[in-house]
């Protein structure tokens, strides 16, 4: 806790940490996810590259721009050559809520396979991928049921070797959902009455 804030609101220096689970200035907001998830763990593989003495290595970033906004990014993923991702009703799930996520592939190439990574860490969550028949559009839908809770990694494959991924949170069970939230507005929704709170809540 910083001096100036010990100064501005005395209660923070001297009082016991306030039981309502936000951020006060002595605590910070309880993890969504048990230890190991979020930014502990990338998205993403990293790739390593081991360089002798004497040895030099060029890396180049390729930017492409959507000329007209944000509306026309799959147009421009497409002319880059990279395959186009829509996820329905979006890349949050539960059990309870099964969703569909639209492939379009690079162009010559088709989807290959879907596959879920493995939970790693604290994660439970998994996902079940069915690939269905592609649409007129293009598209190749790909069916996902939804299982535990935490991250999770959809791994598409494309005849022409490259790859795409998707990246899911997976919710608990709307039943676990709602009990939380009523345990949190039953127990810790409201700060004690006695508590010397400097907001005034």
């Amino acid at each position: 806790m910083s001096d100036s804030l010990k100064q501005q609101y005395p209660p923070f220096a001297t009082d016991p940490e306030t039981p309502w689970p936000t951020t006060d200035g002595k605590r910070a907001m309880p993890r969504l996810a048990a230890s190991g998830g979020g930014a502990a763990r990338p998205w993403v593989d990293p790739t390593t590259l081991l360089l002798q003495p004497g040895e030099t290595s060029s890396i180049a970033l390729r930017l492409q721009l959507a000329e007209a906004g944000p509306r026309t990014r799959d147009a421009a993923l497409a002319k880059m050559g990279s395959a186009v991702l829509r996820a329905v009703p979006g890349y949050v799930l539960s059990p309870h809520l099964p969703g569909t996520l639209f492939v379009q592939p690079p162009a010559g190439a088709s989807v290959s396979t879907a596959r879920a990574d493995p939970p790693s860490g604290a994660d439970t969550a998994t996902l079940d991928a069915t690939l269905r028949a592609p649409l007129p559009s293009g598209f190749v839908p790909v069916r996902l049921t939804a299982a535990g809770y935490g991250e999770a990694r959809l791994r598409v494959a494309f005849s022409d070797g490259s790859e795409a991924l998707a990246h899911y949170y997976v919710l608990p069970p709307f039943e676990r959902q709602v009990a939380a939230l009523g345990a949190h507005l039953a127990k810790l929704g409201w700060l004690p009455r006695e508590y010397p709170d400097p907001f005034g809540r």
